[in-house]
């Protein structure tokens, strides 16, 4: 029987036609897992597009001291001390909860606090009104949020004239755990 030139360099009793299509196959594989790795990469790119940008929230120029004097000025107390514990006990050794405010506190936790302190009010519900009015109502309100440009854009960009997309948006944006205007700390 006569061989190939193929069939000698390999020094195999493999016809030549088996050899071509076993190098396809390793062609098409390989091809597989670079536009797999592309796809990853394209996707990877997408999500870093996709995030709020790094001065979405102004940087800190407050310190809170955690020991300030409750009742001070830079201190007001917002809940006056009470025991907590099983039973409410009011002895001296009981333990008590006192809470403080740091009002000129404006770290990015503080900042997005007061965004949605505006934003929420959006969600008032209103009688008599069309779900369209709704939607319009949503739309205008938080275009006048004290929240960043960044995410009063974004939610003017995806909220649909629709209730529902207004709504989607709205918590997509401003409410959910990984919500895209929340503070990335």
């Amino acid at each position: 029987m006569a061989t190939s030139r193929e069939d000698q360099d390999t020094g195999s009793d493999m016809p030549a036609e088996t050899g071509r299509s076993r190098r396809r196959w390793l062609w098409a594989g390989a091809l597989v897992v670079v536009l797999g790795l592309a796809g990853l990469a394209v996707l990877f790119a997408a999500s870093l597009l996709d995030r709020p940008p790094d001065d979405l929230w102004a940087a800190a120029t407050y310190m809170p001291d955690p020991e300030c004097e409750a009742g001070s000025p830079d201190c007001p107390v917002l809940i006056e001390p009470f025991p907590v514990g099983h039973g409410g006990d009011a002895s001296d050794t009981a333990v008590t909860m006192l809470a403080v405010s740091y009002p000129r506190l404006d770290d990015p936790i503080a900042q997005w606090g007061q965004c949605m302190d505006t934003v929420l009010t959006c969600l008032a519900p209103a009688q008599y009104e069309s779900d369209a009015e709704r939607a319009g109502r949503l739309r205008s309100c938080v275009a006048e949020a004290a929240c960043p440009q960044a995410c009063r854009d974004r939610f003017a960009s995806r909220a649909g004239e629709d209730l529902a997309s207004a709504h989607a948006a709205f918590l997509e944006i401003f409410v959910e755990e990984d919500a895209w205007c929340a503070p990335q700390q």
